[in-house]
């Protein structure tokens, strides 16, 4: 019985042995894959990929959305990739740090840009404080992932790591990352400022659409006839701007509904489509 737990034991021991080497040797590839230049080039592109492509893609209003989403699963599984080799190459230095928890909102906030979680937000004027609230959550989880951008800061001038020992390297560690923290929480604070980016495609407080809306319902519930000078002037009134209406759809009180177009065409993506309701 003797034998046979000395056995045992040196068995267990063994196996935590190998264990421990493996978790070693993983360690070790996940550091040099980290400080891989090639790999760290793909995950700059997919950050500036994750940054600006959404918005991109808006502005060129095109109309499917197949290829962002395909795009965006592959920068999903690319930001899955880096959070899991930084947290298994640098658990000790990475785990629950101030940039692991902002690589952890980057990941998450990439399916926000998603059409399955596009589509479920809400889009219409009846819910104009939900849709403010959910545009606002979103732009503040994507601000997670501007603070990849301080990686960028090893390749200034004077950012290179100090190769001679003792102090100064410390001191020069210690410096690095205490400006690489507080660059990223300015970049977040800056972000805050985005969303006046969004004026160019409909300003925030401007409800000259829900007035001109309303307006052109009492004029066809109270003068049909004076229906087409309304809507004349309604469309001349946003012919400047970038934002502007399309299409009129008058129901009438036997519920038969007439579409009446407009000057202008309707955006070619279905997102950029609002849908508003007269409230007579």
């Amino acid at each position: 019985r003797t034998v046979r737990d000395r056995r045992s034991t040196s068995d267990a021991r063994d196996e935590r042995s190998r264990l421990a080497r493996l978790r070693d040797r993983l360690q070790q590839i996940c550091r040099r894959l980290n400080r891989n230049k090639f790999f760290q080039g793909v995950m700059f592109f997919c950050l500036l990929l994750a940054l600006f492509l959404p918005d991109m893609w808006v502005l060129a209003d095109i109309a499917s959305n197949d290829v962002l989403d395909v795009f965006l699963l592959l920068i999903l599984a690319a930001f899955l990739t880096e959070f899991v080799v930084q947290l298994l190459g640098l658990w000790k230095s990475y785990t629950f740090t101030f940039f692991f928890w902002m690589d952890l909102v980057g990941v998450l906030s990439v399916p926000l840009d998603h059409s399955l979680v596009m589509n479920a937000l809400p889009m219409s004027f009846e819910n104009a404080v939900v849709m403010r609230a959910a545009r606002m959550a979103k732009l503040g989880a994507r601000a997670g992932r501007f603070t990849k951008l301080v990686k960028l800061l090893r390749f200034l001038p004077g950012m290179k790591d100090v190769k001679s020992e003792g102090t100064a390297k410390v001191m020069s560690a210690y410096l690095n990352r205490a400006l690489s923290t507080r660059v990223s929480c300015l970049i977040i604070i800056l972000v805050v400022v985005l969303p006046m980016f969004e004026l160019i495609t409909y300003p925030e407080n401007d409800f000259a659409l829900k007035m001109w809306t309303d307006e052109l319902g009492d004029v066809f519930s109270t003068y049909a006839n004076e229906t087409r000078e309304a809507l004349s002037q309604f469309d001349a009134f946003f012919a400047e701007r970038s934002y502007y209406p399309y299409e009129a759809l008058l129901r009438h009180a036997n519920s038969t509904e007439v579409a009446v177009a407009l000057s202008r065409l309707p955006p070619v993506r279905v997102q950029n489509r609002v849908r508003l309701k007269a409230s007579s």
